[in-house]
């Protein structure tokens, strides 16, 4: 006999899956008595390696890699399922496909925001006390209602990669200090006229050195940079289908039709409480020896690869600049001893075929043994249910989706540890509400609540908010009992423009005695044009760390006169 892995209904021994809920069966094994019991042991990381580099290369092979055949059989049902799922639920909103994303052809939405706007606080709820004021002299003054006047006014003009930016530090709506910034494709500048006259400028260059950890004037643990060479790819659309043509008849040696079960029924969506009628569920159990011998293939051919290396550094250099880039692949290194540099992913690609490569035998073994599934159901080319999971009898773990009209259920599942996210939400034309509920089990367990309502999606701030009303409720019990709730209200103002509406309680009892147990604040964006305007004076090109330091020290001095106009403001 056989016992289903998630509602415990016995099977006969030719079931390898359910067929009530579609999950794997495993073998119920004869009673043992427990003086003879064997020790029941967790197997090492392998078989959640073997799994991962299962999900991995299947699906951003079939997804990104290979093109869709013109077969209805279950096999190339699935895989162009997968396809239509990325783009449908991941892509749509960019109105970006999966062949222009490899193609280079992506270019981000950039929300340009134009806009004044300014910060109040409400200091009600804190003790004045805590801050160590006395020491300035200022503990028999009543300051919470001197300190909610102060403010931060932001002038904020962006348009593509330009961005202007005014910020003043007010107090009563006086200015205390203000400072402008504009940053573009070649550089940083930066004018604060209370502590200079001059507006200084550093190249993106000088920049990205100062933040990059070589210098002492950044205290930051951040990876060594390292500079991966690469030959450019001229025309990533040519490259991308010679590597679909390279790769295809590798993949497909993975797989075959009769891996793929197919049946036409009705779909229960549990999680959501919803029946679909008319669906298409197909369900893929791989072929231990048949997927092993693709997986080692593929990655032997992989290990060598230049072209593929040159194409994926050629698309990260595109979408993320050659500093992203190279502080991303600096991050690997760190974290995996890899040595990068003249030859470029090569070996990243090498540890992959090396580690899959180490004992075939064991490799077919754990396939064998995990009882993995990969289930799809559709309904009208829909992607309704996905479901990846394994159990082997020591191990489990899945991924489970479901998705209906504006409502999911999401949950990842490793042994213990779990994830979970369901919205319930209902839609009315361009306004949204209901509730999304989040929790996590095993070490981290914890829950969160966020209602939604009235969200208006036609109707935004100039920052891209819509208006409505949110409120966020942290449940946090692995550590204690403490709740936090956040209450968030975007509403549009009598006079024009949005208050975004900020209230957080219970921070003493999450954080501890000393935070205040209520902190409210608000943003105000006039939602108009914005008022900055670029500086007129001199400009000073900043181009070295000792003219850098100069140049604080000088500001420094200065700021002992505004830091006095502020204490004079809260005295008096």
């Amino acid at each position: 006999m056989r016992k289903c892995s998630n509602c415990n209904k016995l099977c006969p021994d030719t079931e390898k899956f359910c067929q009530t809920c579609g999950l794997p069966t495993t073998a119920v094994e004869e009673t043992v008595t427990a003086e003879h019991a064997p020790a029941k042991k967790k197997k090492t990381g392998l078989i959640l390696g073997i799994i991962g580099a299962l999900v991995a290369l299947a699906a951003v092979a079939a997804i990104l890699i290979f093109p869709k055949k013109a077969k209805g059989d279950p096999m190339h049902r699935f895989f162009d399922a997968q396809e239509n799922f990325v783009e449908n639920k991941l892509l749509a909103k960019e109105n970006l496909t999966v062949e222009s994303l490899m193609c280079g052809e992506y270019k981000p939405s950039i929300q340009e925001v134009s806009t004044d706007a300014e910060l109040s606080f409400d200091l009600s709820g804190i003790d004045i006390g805590s801050l160590g004021l006395e020491e300035l002299g200022l503990g028999d003054i009543d300051l919470s209602e001197k300190l909610s006047k102060l403010s931060l006014f932001f002038q904020i003009d962006s348009k593509q990669t330009d961005a202007l930016t005014g910020v003043q530090l007010r107090y009563n709506g006086s200015s205390i200090i203000s400072a402008t910034i504009e940053t573009t494709d070649k550089g940083l500048s930066v004018y604060i006229p209370e502590l200079s006259d001059k507006c200084y400028e550093l190249s993106s260059e000088f920049f990205t050195k100062l933040m990059s950890g070589d210098s002492d004037l950044v205290d930051a643990d951040l990876p060594e940079q390292v500079e991966v060479k690469f030959d450019r790819v001229a025309d990533l659309k040519k490259s991308y289908e010679a590597l679909k043509k390279d790769y295809e008849e590798i993949f497909y040696k993975g797989f075959a039709v009769e891996d793929f079960e197919q049946k036409d029924r009705d779909c229960k969506l549990n999680n959501l409480d919803v029946t679909v009628s008319g669906c298409r569920t197909i369900t893929y159990a791989p072929n231990a020896e048949r997927l092993a011998s693709m997986l080692i293939e593929m990655a032997e051919r992989i290990k060598t690869d230049k072209a593929l290396s040159d194409h994926i550094l050629t698309l990260m250099e595109k979408y993320l600049g050659e500093s992203g880039m190279n502080f991303m692949l600096s991050a690997l290194c760190s974290n995996c001893d890899i040595k990068l540099g003249d030859n470029g992913l090569i070996p990243v690609f090498e540890k992959l075929a090396d580690s899959l490569n180490k004992d075939r035998d064991a490799l077919v073994k754990s396939i064998d043994d995990s009882n993995f599934i990969w289930r799809v159901v559709t309904h009208d080319d829909d992607v309704i249910l996905q479901h990846v999971g394994y159990n082997d009898g020591y191990n489990d773990g899945s991924v489970y989706f479901e998705h209906y009209g504006e409502n999911i259920y999401l949950s990842a599942r490793d042994g213990d540890n779990a994830f979970e996210v369901k919205s319930d939400l209902k839609k009315d034309g361009n306004v949204l509400g209901g509730k999304i509920n989040l929790s996590t089990g095993g070490d981290n367990k914890g829950s969160a609540e966020i209602t939604i309502e009235g969200c208006d999606s036609s109707s935004k701030s100039a920052l891209g908010f819509p208006r409505g009303k949110y409120n966020i409720e942290l449940s946090e019990t692995s550590g204690g009992s403490g709740k936090l709730n956040i209450s968030v209200e975007v509403v549009e103002t009598e006079n024009g423009g949005t208050d975004h509406r900020v209230t957080i309680n219970g921070l003493g009892e999450v954080v501890g005695e000393d935070a205040p147990d209520k902190l409210a604040f608000n943003l105000h964006t006039t939602d108009k044009d914005s008022t900055v305007s670029r500086p007129s004076a001199e400009v000073v090109r900043i181009e070295s760390e000792e003219q850098l330091n100069g140049i604080v020290e000088e500001m420094g001095e200065n700021l002992s006169g505004v830091m006095m106009k502020l204490m004079l403001a809260l005295m008096f």
